[in-house]
């Protein structure tokens, strides 16, 4: 269950805490799709300190940070932002040294040791243990398995060479492929993206597909729906990306592009037929689906039986098949269908 906690920021002994004045839970999972913006957002405003208290100007001092001001954005060599700009030398170090190594050991590396750490940086054990702290307190680095493994927790903003902002450039690649094919399909499925749909679209099979979606949604990429098989983005990316490629539909043939021929096939009216490639039947069974007003409850095997006038054991067959290829799956029980697509 997810709850939403507000209150006021404070500070103590140079940690900050939340005093919550209301807990409330959210019953609606969508919600998150709001809420994630305003998390996102308060994030990048925990990387600059505290304003000190202006009662007192003269006798309060200044909180030992090298500036006060926003945080601002600047861009590095490689194309990437950066995110916090306004560190100290060491914890720069820390950050600049950690982001690198991760990036160039995934999947392998996800977080590292203090003792490496410190001899990256070529600092004292110590002395990099009182700068992590600092790094925790911010919210720049978090603790992974114990107390002596650490992990990034900002984003790099990449800039790809289309112009386009990659958000998640540190994911490994089936991670990213599912990402950017839930966020191109995500407008044009109710209720989310179902798991046999992403998995046809990036080229893998359903437990594969599951085994990468349980890593997302535990790193808050992705989240359930509807269901634990339908999915979409936990931060929705569409609008940035319809202002660099002009239109929805001219982005959605971006991500279609990386997509496996065999998975789409345009009809003589220009529309995308998925299923193309199926057999007659398994063609007319998907057809009638389609047909039919969308619904969380699907089509009942007996109405597809009776419209094309077949027996149900004779048709169970042929949806079987179209559920292990992921073309249709089971919405209230195993007599309902719905199309992926």
């Amino acid at each position: 269950m997810c709850v939403c906690v507000t209150g006021t920021l404070k500070q103590f002994g140079n940690k900050r805490y939340i005093s919550a004045t209301r807990i409330s839970p959210l019953k609606n999972p969508h919600k998150l799709n709001y809420f994630a913006p305003l998390l996102y957002q308060e994030s990048l405003s925990r990387i600059q300190p505290l304003i000190p208290n202006k009662t007192h100007p003269t006798t309060t001092p200044r909180p030992n940070y090298p500036s006060v001001v926003p945080c601002t954005f600047s861009v590095n060599a490689d194309g990437e932002h950066d995110m916090i700009p306004d560190l100290l030398t060491l914890k720069r170090k820390i950050v600049n040294f950690m982001q690198h190594y991760v990036r160039t050991h995934q999947p392998t590396v996800e977080s590292l040791h203090i003792d490496a750490i410190a001899h990256g940086v070529e600092a004292g054990v110590w002395e990099v243990r009182g700068a992590l702290d600092n790094l925790i307190d911010e919210g720049a680095v978090y603790y992974t398995f114990d107390d002596f493994h650490f992990a990034c927790t900002d984003y790099n903003f990449i800039v790809t060479p289309n112009g386009a902002y990659d958000m998640v450039p540190l994911l490994p690649a089936m991670h990213r492929k599912i990402v950017h094919f839930i966020l191109g399909h995500r407008r044009t499925m109710v209720g989310g993206v179902h798991i046999s749909a992403i998995a046809r679209g990036v080229g893998t099979d359903v437990r594969e597909a599951r085994e990468a979606l349980n890593s997302l949604v535990d790193a808050a990429e992705v989240f359930s729906t509807i269901d634990d098989s339908h999915f979409d983005i936990n931060f929705p990316m569409a609008a940035g990306n319809e202002q660099v490629f002009g239109s929805t539909n001219e982005y959605h043939r971006h991500v279609s592009s990386s997509i496996p021929a065999h998975a789409s096939q345009v009809s003589a009216s220009g529309t995308y037929d998925m299923f193309a490639d199926l057999p007659s039947l398994q063609r007319k069974i998907t057809g009638f689906i389609q047909k039919q007003p969308t619904t969380e409850m699907g089509v009942h095997i007996s109405a597809i039986a009776d419209a094309l006038g077949m027996d149900i054991n004779n048709l169970s067959d042929a949806l079987d098949k179209l559920l292990d290829d992921g073309y249709v799956y089971n919405t209230i029980d195993d007599s309902h269908f719905q199309v992926t697509f």
